[in-house]
């Protein structure tokens, strides 16, 4: 009894030896591939919120500026101290064309009276708005001032957000608040300077957690509260980060990334379902290409208001002058003798000084001090880097171009100014994401190596239990009992398996390393050769090949051959009882440069929500005494086809048959 006790306890340890490394490996290599692209995903989303977030808050300060700027006009405080309220209003009359952005301007006295507004609303007006944050946070804090979201009281009763700012006399006595009011279709319209992706949406918090702007939300429904939500407390305590998340209205997972509007409070919300999210790895790519794009655009504009005005400067100031005031970089004129003549929108707030303390001033203040003698500001034919100082004293990274132009005999000297903090910051981040991806492949690639030689040095001693099986059974004959052949048999069909789920593995891991070049292949053809290999199976199923017409492709045959052979022979084993197997070749061509390969049939079937588990190694729906195979051989589908820039889905229905859809490039066709 001892003899069979330790062949027994040796077959345990043997089997443990080649089932652990082989566990922890799987494991190791998914949960690292997976920790490290969802990662990806969602620092590419977060950077996505806080480019977002930092946009709304440059639109909210220039809404706060243009409110200061029109509450500090001495003619305006004058007309208001004089309660002449129609006279004031008649100042900013143009305020709602000049700037879409406002929709009205609305003045109240000292007490939150309405005055004056413009578009006029006379039903409005004489009603006491002391009550509207607008009035209470620019009375409060004694400054401007962004409200949260409100359901403004003239009809239609829409939601908005007020900018506001207190009007102060020259010796400091409030003299009444001024407010732009805000529509909402104004913040979903910045909303949509950011490319979310497929499927996503991006929406606006205010600081009390309400929704300011939400492209499923009606701007006449009722106010939509967000501050229970886990990620909206967290907005509101100044935090950034992603999370996934479930989308009760789709049903499905969402990942969600998020970020605070800086000294506003206020905070950005960005959701894509889960699929999208974690298909579309380049988005951030495609968005920096997009930003560049852009600046690029923006400088040829630029530099053509320029060019035109070499030609003749007075015949297009004024076109100038519009580009000069809506570019994104500063551009900056001099003198002859080097003081500052010309100061845009930009320039201020680039650098920090308003126009008027920079006129006149040599142009070398825009340079720290050190640089100011060794750095000599003159035209050249291509930008140059250097660093900007602002009116704070801080300094920051900059492009500077320079160009010189005549006018009445004399030449004057042109600057544009671009601050590049942004750039350095992405150029630094792409620079780490590659790095980080180029590791990643190596670790991929030595996994896959080391399954390779794993599985090739595990089955040696896998063939040794079945040669020392037949052995034992050949030497000890007669003298073992019923129940001990049957232990032999099963320690044997027990290395059988193993051998096989070692030869798939090296199959799966062989896919990318030992790969033959791509050719022209007929799949038609490549249908037709799996179909007469599987003769004999397909015979004892009864089963029915239709082989539909097939595309011809750029790949590896063997490949090509192995994953048609393994759909249909699926196809074939997962069959319904008494029922003969069909199996359908179709393809079709979604888009000009994609081809389908579809392979149905009539088996048992599959409920979907397991389809994100068929196409795992060793992943199985049904007990091997049901039905035989590794559980490997759709993971090798997969992995053939996103070698050849493609992918592989399914479609079913439990009990009425299967569909496995390859996607394939179809550039050669």
């Amino acid at each position: 009894m001892m003899e069979l006790v330790r062949p027994r306890r040796e077959s345990a340890l043997i089997v443990a030896a080649v089932l652990l490394p082989a566990v922890l490996l799987g494991w190791f290599g998914y949960s690292q591939i997976h920790r490290n692209l969802t990662e990806t995903a969602f620092e590419r989303r977060q950077a996505l919120a806080a480019m977002a977030a930092r946009a709304l808050q440059e639109k909210l300060e220039g809404l706060l500026n243009l409110a200061v700027s029109l509450s500090t006009r001495v003619r305006f405080r004058e007309l208001i101290s004089q309660d002449d309220w129609a006279g004031a209003i008649r100042l900013l009359e143009s305020v709602p064309r000049d700037f879409t952005s406002v929709e009205r301007v609305l003045i109240a006295d000292p007490q939150g009276t309405l005055k004056a507004d413009s578009p006029a609303l006379p039903e409005v007006i004489g009603v006491n708005f002391a009550f509207r944050e607008w009035y209470r946070g620019a009375v409060a804090g004694k400054g401007p001032y962004v409200s949260p979201v409100y359901k403004r009281t003239a009809k239609p009763r829409l939601n908005v957000i007020a900018v506001s700012a207190p009007i102060f006399s020259e010796s400091k006595t409030l003299l009444g608040v001024l407010a732009l009011q805000i529509r909402l279709e104004t913040i979903l319209e910045w909303s949509r300077e950011t490319k979310v992706g497929p499927g996503g949406l991006i929406y606006f918090l205010d600081h009390k957690g309400q929704v300011a702007a939400h492209p499923r939300h009606s701007l006449e429904a009722e106010i939509a509260d967000y501050s229970r939500h886990p990620l909206a407390r967290s907005v509101l305590k100044g935090e950034q980060g992603a999370a996934v998340i479930y989308d009760p209205e789709k049903k499905g997972e969402s990942v969600a990334a998020f970020a605070s509007v800086g000294k506003f409070g206020w905070g950005v919300m960005i959701e894509q379902p889960a699929p999208e999210a974690f298909r579309a790895r380049d988005g951030v790519l495609a968005f920096v290409l997009l930003v560049e794009g852009i600046t690029v655009l923006v400088a040829l504009l630029a530099a053509l208001g320029l060019s035109a005005s070499y030609r003749a400067v007075k015949e297009q100031e004024e076109k100038f002058r519009s580009v000069v005031e809506t570019a994104k970089d500063a551009i900056i004129s001099t003198w002859p003798d080097g003081r500052i003549m010309g100061w845009n929108r930009a320039a201020e707030r680039i650098f920090g000084h308003e126009r008027r303390q920079a006129l006149g001033r040599p142009v070398d203040m825009i340079l720290p001090e050190r640089y100011r003698h060794s750095f000599k500001l003159q035209p050249a034919s291509w930008p140059v880097e250097v660093a900007g100082l602002r009116k704070d004293g801080s300094e920051f990274p900059a492009e500077l171009s320079a160009s010189d132009w005549a006018a009445g005999g004399k030449k004057f000297l042109s600057f544009v100014v671009r601050d590049i903090s942004e750039q350095k910051r992405s150029q630094e981040e792409i620079i780490k994401k590659k790095e980080e991806l180029a590791r990643s492949k190596t670790e991929l690639e030595q996994l896959e190596l080391f399954a390779f030689v794993a599985t090739h040095d595990m089955q040696e001693p896998l063939h040794k239990i079945l040669a020392f099986g037949n052995k034992l059974k050949q030497e000890l004959g007669p003298e073992v009992d019923e129940a001990g052949r049957k232990n032999v048999d099963r320690i044997q069909d027990a290395a059988r398996r193993m051998v096989e789920m070692m030869e798939q593995l090296r199959a799966y891991s062989r896919i990318s390393t030992e790969g033959n070049p791509f050719e022209r292949v007929d799949l038609t053809e490549i249908g037709k050769e799996v179909v007469a290999a599987l003769g004999p199976r397909l015979a004892e199923s009864g089963a029915r090949i239709e082989n539909g017409n097939l595309p011809v492709v750029q790949a590896d045959r063997a490949q090509m051959r192995q994953l048609l052979s393994n759909l249909i022979d699926n196809a074939v084993k997962f069959r319904r009882p008494g029922v003969s197997p069909v199996v359908r070749l179709t393809s079709r061509r979604p888009a000009a440069h994609t081809v389908e390969i579809v392979v149905e049939d009539n088996g048992i079937g599959f409920d979907e929500k397991y389809l994100g588990r068929i196409f795992r190694p060793f992943q199985r729906l049904h007990t091997r005494q049901e039905y035989d195979g590794s559980g490997i051989g759709l993971a090798i589908c997969q992995r053939i086809a996103l070698r050849h820039r493609g992918g592989i889905t399914a479609r079913s229905v439990p009990g009425a048959g299967s569909k496995f859809i390859v996607t394939l490039p179809a550039e050669s066709l």
